[in-house]
């Protein structure tokens, strides 16, 4: 090996070494950092790592030599073992040459000490540029690693919990009831049940007074035309159980009066009602009293 390729070699072991040492001492600030002001904790990280990271681009700087290095100690090295190989050969043919006879044994002596001489100076050869090849491909490997891990000292934010189905579905709101359609067959009690079995869930009696319709014509239609008899709505049943036990027989009659006309008036509302009825189909007011 040149002088030159000594050199650098050399300058890249410190290199290393100091790459090394700087790591060394990151790993043990981190372990240090309890109980250490932040800001100064920052600063002598900083200045090491950026100590840290000029080293490691000067050991890269040298890549590329120390590659030329590694290819040409590879083949000298094999030039070398290959000659080894050659040189013990000769010293075994020379000495079955000997041992038939074809030599003096005072010719073979001199032809194997000379043949031995060779042969360990080749060996040594190999050795050496075996452990310079292996020492340059560890320095190598060393130079290869890149920056060290940084720690990262940022707080890590809260992960945000995944929601499961449970969770989900209590915080989807409950949608809101869909609305009855109504047919244009239904009958105005139909229309007027849920408002009469709103007014009966109220146990103080007094009915809230509804507004007036806002069709003037429907009053006097209600009084003129029959109205057509409709299923039994839910504000109908609610209705028959608000029916006193002796009015079973106004309970009968609302078989025929699909053939009498509403000519009770609500004294609340002013709605027309059949006279058996109890309560006004509109508001709910008692019907009894009139």
């Amino acid at each position: 090996m040149t002088k030159a390729k000594t050199n650098a070699l050399d300058a890249l072991r410190a290199l290393i070494a100091e790459r090394q040492q700087y790591e060394q001492w990151m790993s043990t600030l981190e372990s240090k950092r309890d109980g250490i002001q932040e800001h100064v904790f920052e600063k002598v990280y900083g200045d090491y790592r950026g100590r840290l990271e000029r080293v490691i681009g000067e050991i890269h700087g040298h890549a590329e030599e120390l590659q030329l290095s590694i290819t040409a100690l590879s083949s000298r090295l094999v030039e070398v073992a290959r000659e080894e190989d050659v040189r013990r050969d000769s010293l075994q043919e020379a000495e079955l040459r000997a041992a038939v006879g074809e030599y003096e044994p005072a010719q073979w002596e001199e032809m194997r000490a000379e043949a031995e001489r060779e042969l360990e100076k080749v060996a040594a050869d190999r050795e050496s540029l075996d452990s310079q090849l292996g020492e340059l491909r560890s320095i190598q490997k060393l130079g290869a690693v890149g920056v060290a891990a940084r720690v990262d000292r940022s707080e890590s934010a809260p992960a945000e919990p995944i929601a499961t189905s449970s969770d989900t579905a209590s915080t989807v709101p409950e949608s809101p009831p869909s609305a009855v359609a109504v047919s244009p067959s239904q009958s105005d009690d139909s229309v007027a049940a849920p408002v009469a079995a709103a007014t009966a869930s109220n146990d103080s009696g007094n009915a809230v007074p509804a507004a007036p319709s806002a069709d003037p014509g429907r009053s006097s239609l209600a009084q003129i035309a029959p109205a057509a008899q409709s299923s039994p709505t839910v504000g109908q049943k609610s209705k028959a159980a608000r029916t006193p036990a002796g009015g079973l027989s106004a309970v009968k009659s609302k078989e025929a009066r699909a053939e009498q006309a509403k000519t009770l008036k609500c004294p609340e509302c002013g709605t027309p009602n059949y006279p058996t009825e109890w309560y006004c189909e509109r508001c709910g007011a008692e019907l009894a009293t009139m």
